[in-house]
């Protein structure tokens, strides 16, 4: 095997410019806050790239990122207490892994749409904060044995996928357009609402197979709120629990459910049409389908009858079900 090798000591470099610079540019990297003492190189992954109040003199400065792996990094200086000024842009020009933390600020004045891919890798527990801040890029998790958590409200529009880690919400709102998680990760989700505004690709667009976990609260609730003209709408929820379940898609008004799931409750807008996998299970304390006279909630099964297996009520107004049954202990109200 190898030896005798000494990995330098992780540090904390401080950005700043005059001018506009890519990530990749060492003049722009010191060992202390203002630009004093001179780093000679960029971070490495067991540093922290820190950017604060004196990165940026003044303002139209742009970062670009565009290096295929960068540290844990901070916007809001080095305690935190210290965020950028004069708003500068930051983008990134290249798929990037992320080895840590990535803690925004609300006073970076543009987080550009570029569409290359960040994957948070590493095996630590990481944070990552938007600042109000919308992601334009795919979000990634290759991060066997550790966490990613939201920092507070993500909101992006593109994929989150889930490849090897425990992605937790924080109890923070989300916004995405598919969710999809891989074989034997774990997904937390908080007292919170999950927008899922994309439409069935490759996948549903919420896509959780059966190895997974799933730790929700009852009050989550996870929000099929596509406006799509066509495709697909699906929630596969892999056979888990969930808090509540809110069909509000609009365009394409059918959403299949796949997976023979659990919920507090599933909410079915008026006009919407939920419909099962043949042969699943569907197990919920309550249902609450509100439609109107020109437009009914339905309830349908693909093929044979789908189940409803509850000891709660169905509630409602011009509601139909269609091959599919409800069992145990139901009331079934329909006005």
């Amino acid at each position: 095997g190898c030896s005798g090798i000494t990995f330098t000591t992780a540090d904390v470099m401080y950005w700043h410019t005059h001018a506009s610079a890519n990530w990749s540019a060492a003049s722009s990297w010191f060992d202390t806050t203002g630009g004093g003492g001179s780093a000679g190189r960029v971070p490495l992954l067991q540093d922290t790239a820190v950017f604060d109040d004196l990165s940026f003199p003044s303002g139209s400065i742009t970062v670009t990122q565009d290096m295929p792996r960068i540290p844990s990094t901070f916007w809001d200086g080095d305690d935190h207490a210290h965020p950028v000024a004069n708003s500068p842009t930051f983008t990134t020009s290249t798929i990037c892994s992320v080895f840590g933390s990535m803690i925004l600020h609300g006073n970076i004045g543009t987080l550009t749409a570029s569409a290359q891919t960040y994957s948070f890798e590493g095996r630590g527990t990481y944070t990552l904060t938007s600042a109000g801040k919308t992601w334009g890029k795919d979000i990634r998790l290759y991060h066997p044995g550790g966490t990613v958590t939201f920092g507070d409200v993500f909101n992006s529009t593109k994929y989150i996928y889930v490849e090897s880690a425990t992605l937790n919400d924080g109890g923070f709102n989300v916004t995405v357009a598919n969710y999809i998680q891989y074989n034997g990760n774990t997904l937390v989700l908080g007292a919170c609402t999950w927008d899922i505004t994309g439409i069935k690709g490759g996948y549903p667009s919420f896509n959780v197979t059966p190895t997974n976990t799933i730790t929700a609260n009852s009050a989550n609730i996870i929000k099929l709120s596509s406006t799509a003209a066509s495709g697909t709408k699906g929630f596969n929820g892999g056979g888990k629990t969930y808090g509540n379940l809110w069909i509000n898609v609009t365009g394409i008004t059918t959403v299949l459910l796949e997976g023979s799931n659990t919920f507090n409750d599933i909410k079915i807008d008026a006009g919407r049409t939920l419909q099962f996998v043949k042969d699943t299970v569907t197990t919920l304390a309550t249902l609450t389908a509100t439609g109107t006279g020109a437009a009914d909630c339905k309830l349908a099964c693909s093929s044979t009858d789908g189940t409803f297996d509850t000891d709660g009520t169905i509630t409602g107004d011009h509601f139909h079900l269609k091959k599919t049954t409800a069992t145990k202990n139901t009331t079934v109200v329909n006005d």
